[in-house]
């Protein structure tokens, strides 16, 4: 074989492996991204259930204050009319 064709077919072997390492390095590429993105999907599950709750926790909160503040504003109204009944 002349030195030219050795050459060529040394050049043709060398890019049949390195298409061979692309494409193995691809799917593994394309593998690794699969999980990456399942990983995320469960940590922004994780995220919307807990923000969910911590909504409700303050929807719970708010109603709980305003329960107080409704019979703080019933007891001072009893206190005040307590107050104008002593003094009559």
């Amino acid at each position: 074989m002349n030195r030219q064709l050795r050459s060529f077919l040394s050049f043709i072997g060398f890019m049949v492996i390195s298409l061979a390492a692309g494409a193995q390095t691809n799917e593994i590429h394309n593998e690794a991204h699969k999980q990456a993105v399942e990983i995320h999907n469960k940590a922004h599950e994780h995220a919307v259930e807990t923000h969910k709750q911590a909504v409700e926790t303050h929807k719970q909160i708010a109603e709980d204050q305003r329960r107080v503040v409704d019979k703080n504003k019933k007891a001072i109204k009893r206190d005040k009319k307590s107050k104008k009944s002593k003094k009559r």
